[in-house]
């Protein structure tokens, strides 16, 4: 948190060259990165985002709270932020995920609070008795799809289009307009060049705008007709945009969770089921996931009011440094709840969990609800019906998406014994 005094204060550019954290090297070791960031930096360590465009990112645990629960100091409108770039850098792919849209996640105050509120009311009528049926009848519905074959790409061909398709249904997206969103959320997490995120932005404005449409002529009760109902009274833009982080959050970051957790329990002997020990709960391998591997590694944008000394550690020492006024401070999710300071091992309850945020912006509890209900019945479903679940790729081979935010796998080959169709009712 600022602090007005210290013995030894330096500005944040002067504490050594900023890490690439946008790089294929990064994205094939973050833990290994994050040790040396611990090692040379401390907790607040100089990165770059994209080419050019700098950050700080928190990796220590106590410093990311202090950081996201002061709001009379950092804010979570990146406008200030965005003046200062240049063309090129305003153009930057990853700018997707960090520019400002009229919702919760990027206003302060009296707006954030309308648009959370519209958030959370759309999100608390959510039957979570619905989604688990509807998990299970599209789980089933996909497995029929491989378990005849005997191998599987486990993101592609079932966390990917699960995830999509519990979203949709709760949603209350017609499969029609599901399908135009599906593409273009995928692809606002990758990071494009201008033209294309031009063509992705119009995608969502039209699609968006004629659910909106769709929704008004109808007496539905699903998050999309909640939302326009809320007394928030929200433009077609604010739909548009509420719509847009309800999609791209809602898929992207179930399905990794799902993927990155039956990564876990293939390949860690503690989840595989022998004679001598019984596997560890799916509880356990989700909650080990969102502490180690979460979907959403580094984000949580927040931007300094104005030039801020912030208290930091090093090595157990107590260090300050100055914050340049509006340029973006990330939280690693991943660095500070993965940090042997706060991470014990233990796995059977959630605890120093930052995967979901914290502080007014953290991820609405009924959103967080759906989240794991989504991924526990999905990986159940799945288990129960192969058990023999193997990797199909060599130990250490697997390969992640590069980017400065997600921790997401290219692919999830597996290998099982073939087996008859699952019978289901749907």
């Amino acid at each position: 948190m600022p602090h007005p005094m210290s013995a030894t204060v330096t500005n944040i550019d002067d504490l050594g060259p900023r890490i690439p954290i946008y790089s294929e090297a990064f994205a094939a070791d973050p833990h290994g990165h994050y040790r040396h960031m611990r090692e040379r930096y401390g907790s607040i360590v100089p990165v770059e985002i994209w080419p050019e465009i700098p950050a700080t990112l928190v990796i220590g645990y106590n410093t990311a709270r202090n950081i996201l629960s002061d709001t009379a100091h950092f804010s979570s409108d990146p406008r200030r932020w965005q003046a200062t770039l240049t063309e090129i850098q305003g153009n930057a792919p990853i700018m997707g995920m960090l520019e400002w849209r009229p919702n919760a996640l990027f206003n302060d105050g009296v707006e954030h609070s309308r648009h959370r509120g519209a958030a959370n009311y759309a999100l608390a009528g959510v039957d979570l008795e619905e989604v688990r049926r509807a998990v299970e009848v599209i789980a089933n519905r996909l497995i029929n799809r491989f378990i005849g074959r005997g191998h599987a790409d486990l993101l592609k061909e079932y966390a990917e289009p699960l995830a999509f398709e519990v979203l949709t249904s709760i949603v209350g997206c017609p499969a029609h307009l599901g399908e135009k969103v599906a593409a273009a959320s995928a692809i606002l997490f990758e990071g494009v060049d201008p033209e294309t995120a031009q063509t992705v932005n119009k995608s969502f404005v039209d699609t968006f705008t004629e659910l909106a449409r769709l929704k008004g002529s109808q007496d539905a009760d699903d998050i999309a007709s909640r939302l326009l109902r809320h007394k928030a009274e929200l433009n077609d833009i604010e739909f548009v945009s509420h719509m847009l982080t309800f999609f791209s959050a809602g898929s992207e970051i179930p399905k990794n969770w799902i993927a990155n957790t039956l990564y876990l329990m293939m390949t860690d002997a503690r989840y595989i089921t022998t004679l001598d020990s019984p596997q560890l709960s799916t509880s356990t391998a989700l909650e080990e996931t969102l502490h180690n591997e979460p979907p959403l590694a580094n984000y949580c944008a927040v931007y300094p009011r104005g030039p801020q000394l912030i208290e930091f550690l090093k090595d157990g020492d107590t260090k300050t440094v100055w914050l340049p006024a509006n340029q973006p401070v990330i939280t690693s999710m991943a660095a500070c709840t993965s940090s042997p300071d706060v991470n014990t091992g233990d796995f059977t309850e959630a605890r120093h969990n930052l995967a979901f945020g914290l502080g007014p912006h953290t991820c609405p509890e009924a959103a967080q609800r759906v989240a794991r209900l989504t991924a526990h019945e999905a990986i159940d479903q799945l288990f129960d019906h192969i058990p023999d679940l193997a990797p199909d790729f060599p130990s250490g081979q697997m390969l992640w998406r590069p980017g400065p935010f997600h921790r997401a796998l290219e692919g999830l080959p597996a290998k099982f014994s073939p087996s008859p169709p699952v019978p289901y009712v749907g």
